[in-house]
Order: structure tokens, then sequence, then C-alpha cells
């Protein structure tokens, strides 16, 4: 599928004509020096650039090996089997000893290889341990629930043993209800 690839600046211009319907001619130095274009104009966009396509990664599906092909101007990238083709970029062939594809953009073979991995060492900052605190005294800012004594412990399993006794027998007479709120 081939994409004619309009300039932006002139892409707007034209449809600002179609919307206002007044006829205004572009200025010449509007499309000689678009910022939308790289630097040299149309004909500096159509020559391939040097490192712009790069092999991504290959994959193997069911025996068939597909690549990675990443156009770096554009940002865009597609996964093509050998003889495949996308936005003018066109896998022609695989060497599996290099693990290299050469590649057809804008008329031109290019060979490509996977890009080699690149391992920066980079410091992580250690938290710092707390400090250490004596044993019976409670670090700033921690305040623990004070300790029961014996006869709350009582009371609280009384109250649980009472709602289990509860609910068993209505469990037991047939009279299923719905549990009181808790609180």
């Amino acid at each position: 599928m081939i994409r004619r690839l309009l300039s932006p600046a002139l892409l707007a211009a034209a449809l600002l004509h179609a919307s206002v319907g007044v006829a205004f001619a572009v200025p010449e130095s509007l499309l000689r020096n678009s910022p939308f274009v790289p630097t040299g104009g149309a004909s500096a966009a159509a020559a391939p650039q040097a490192g712009r396509i790069e092999l991504h990664g290959i994959l193997d599906i069911d025996g068939k090996l597909r690549f990675s092909i990443l156009d770096t101007s554009t940002g865009r990238g597609a996964w093509l089997a050998v003889g495949e083709s996308e936005g003018g970029i066109r896998v022609a062939a695989f060497d599996a000893a290099a693990e290299a594809v050469t590649v057809e953009c804008e008329g031109q073979s290019t060979r490509l290889t996977m890009k080699a991995a690149e391992i920066i060492n980079i410091a992580v900052p250690v938290p710092a341990a707390p400090p250490a605190v004596a044993p019976g005294v409670n670090p700033a800012g921690v305040n623990p629930a004070p300790p029961a004594n014996e006869q709350e412990i009582q009371e609280r399993r009384a109250k649980i043993i009472e709602e289990l006794r509860r609910r068993r027998a209505l469990r037991q007479s047939g009279q299923q209800q719905p549990p009181p709120p808790r609180q």
C-alpha cells in the first residue's frame, strides 16, 4: 500500500483554503523553510538516512520468522516476515548465521543486525537502617494499644461464647435470623 505524504504546512493551507473559501497564496518562504519538513526541504525527507531503520527483535511463531523493524524517523514499527512490506519497508532476506536481515527501503538495500544491549551501571541509594531501639522502649510516634487486663479478656471471651451459643440455638430451632449488627 503506497501512501502519499503531504507536507503538514501544505495540508493545513489546503484545509484553510477549503474551509474559508478565500483564495490566498502560500508565501514561497514558508514552502521553502517549513518548520514541519526536515532541513533541506522535501528532497532531504525523501533520502533514506543512515541508521533510520533498526532491527529490534526476531520472533519464531510456528516455524515462521518475523522481524521487528522500527523506522526511527517516524517512530513506527512492524513485525514483518521475509517478503512482507509495510510503510515502504520490505524485508528481503534473512541470514540465520549472522542473525541479520536485508531490508529494502526507498530503493536502497540495507543489512540490519540486532542492536547490542547497552548495560549502564547506576547507583541505587540504599535506605538508612532505622535507629536501634532499646527493648521495652517505644520509638517516637508509635502508640501501641494498652495491654488488656485479665478481666477484660475474660469478659470478651464470655461475650463470644454467649453469641456462639445463641446462633447455634437459632440454627437448631430453624429460626435462622440475621446476626445483630457489630459493635
